[in-house]
């Protein structure tokens, strides 16, 4: 990687460990320059202003994490797998996403109370929701992904249903709403208590997995 490359990267990833700690608006120029360790005039040589580097900030730490083909492959669909098994590539996904979050935020997850991790993830969660009142085209973006999440559901739901895995009679639709807003509503509910909690996501998708199968 160039210096100039590493330079921005180590501008992106500070950034996000800011922008995480407090709310947009109150972050400064100031704050950047600290957490950085570089002038303004270096910082605003790879970006123009404050804005553009919140939206390089969401963009790589949050667009791209959510995106589950950053993790699991659009070569997915191509893979010979059961709903069974995709329930567990889905849920490995979601742990490594956590846990990338934890070492990349300094936070060893075996020796963490669970209350430090809550924080942790409250504040991305925070920031993950109240992001489109910033930026203009992240909500549509963000809705997208979901869209993308019940539609990968929903095809791996009407493959189980093709190889006599589940019910014939299986909604594809409904089913793949519900194990999207499994994930999505789990997730945000244990962030306030806990910490996400990959194995408890697991357990309830398997849970609705076992009502549908054959």
């Amino acid at each position: 990687m160039k210096k100039g490359d590493e330079t921005k990267e180590k501008i992106y990833e500070e950034a996000f460990k800011l922008f995480m700690s407090k709310p947009y608006e109150l972050v400064t120029v100031s704050d950047i320059e600290k957490v950085i360790g570089k002038t303004r005039g270096a910082i605003f040589y790879h970006v123009k202003d404050k804005h553009e580097l919140f939206e390089k900030v969401i963009e790589k730490y949050f667009l791209k994490s959510q995106n589950i083909y950053e993790e699991i492959g659009e070569d997915i669909f191509k893979k010979d797998i059961t709903l069974l098994e995709f329930i567990d590539i889905f849920t490995s996904a979601i742990e490594k996403r956590f846990n990338n979050l934890y070492a990349f935020i300094g936070i060893d997850k075996a020796n963490t109370k669970k209350s430090l991790l809550a924080k942790a993830n409250c504040s991305y969660l925070t920031l993950l929701t109240n992001t489109g009142y910033y930026l203009d085209s992240y909500n549509e973006k963000m809705d997208n992904i979901f869209i993308m999440t019940k539609n990968t559901w929903s095809f791996f739901i009407q493959k189980a249903i093709e190889k006599g895995e589940v019910k014939p009679n299986t909604n594809v639709k409904l089913f793949g709403e519900i194990f999207t807003s499994i994930y999505t509503g789990k997730s945000f509910y244990d962030a306030f208590s806990n910490g996400v909690d990959e194995k408890a996501i697991k357990e309830l998708l398997i849970e609705v997995y076992n009502k549908i199968k054959v």
